[in-house]
């Protein structure tokens, strides 16, 4: 699509100018993060879109947040437990012998205590809502036309649209890393698809994203 090759052109030309500048190294995520909300603004305008292209708030937001949060509290209890076997089973690794969630990153040092706080803000601004209004709110939606849901899991119309952009979500991911790991994100990117369809637009998906995000980055400080 050539939305989601316009988006990877930005991706990759941030990631080269990083290299090169400081102030992009910084600020190379808002960048980005742009390249994600005006990329379908710009297409939608060239090609009849019904609907708002980004999906943002969607229908019912305040249903969209408390179904977001519901997810993520199964979800992120059930990954937790499955992180916790794999680093001390298969790492080795110590639980509570790693800084811990008081101490913040060199990065977040700046906000001591609160580091979780401002790491989920921005997680959401930056990250979550620009990815979840590209790939769920603009890209799912053009899939959705072209390749009807024909199946339900768990009562929500599910396709190979919502398919096909877990798995450009995915792909996304390598041009900034290119390292098989990052293609495992197509598992949550087939439970935010879910969420976008059952809620009928990227509010839900993007709230789940940034506590996932968010629960990842706390995760890894508890182990050593």
């Amino acid at each position: 699509m050539l939305a989601v090759a316009a988006v990877a052109v930005a991706i990759a030309a941030v990631e080269v100018a990083a290299e090169y500048s400081d102030w992009m190294a910084r600020e190379g995520g808002a960048l980005v993060a742009a390249a994600f909300l005006g990329v379908p603004l710009l297409v939608a305008r060239q090609r009849p879109f019904e609907g708002d292209p980004l999906g943002l708030p969607g229908p019912q937001p305040w249903r969209a947040l408390g179904l977001g949060m519901a997810v993520s509290a199964v979800v992120l209890v059930l990954f937790a437990a499955g992180f916790d076997g794999w680093q001390t089973t298969v790492h080795g690794l110590a639980r509570g012998a790693g800084p811990g969630l008081w101490t913040a990153p060199p990065e977040l040092a700046q906000w001591g205590p609160g580091w979780l706080a401002w790491l989920a803000l921005t997680q959401f601004v930056v990250v979550a809502v620009p990815e979840e209004a590209f790939f769920r709110g603009y890209v799912l939606a053009r899939l959705r036309g072209c390749w009807p849901p024909q199946t339900r899991i768990l009562g929500v119309p599910f396709g190979a649209a919502h398919v096909a952009s877990a798995a450009l979500f995915a792909v996304i991911h390598l041009v900034a890393t290119p390292a098989p790991h990052r293609l495992l994100v197509f598992f949550p990117g087939l439970v935010f698809a879910w969420l976008a369809q059952r809620s009928g637009g990227a509010l839900a998906p993007a709230i789940h994203h940034a506590l996932a995000n968010v629960a990842m980055q706390a995760l890894h400080r508890l182990y050593g």
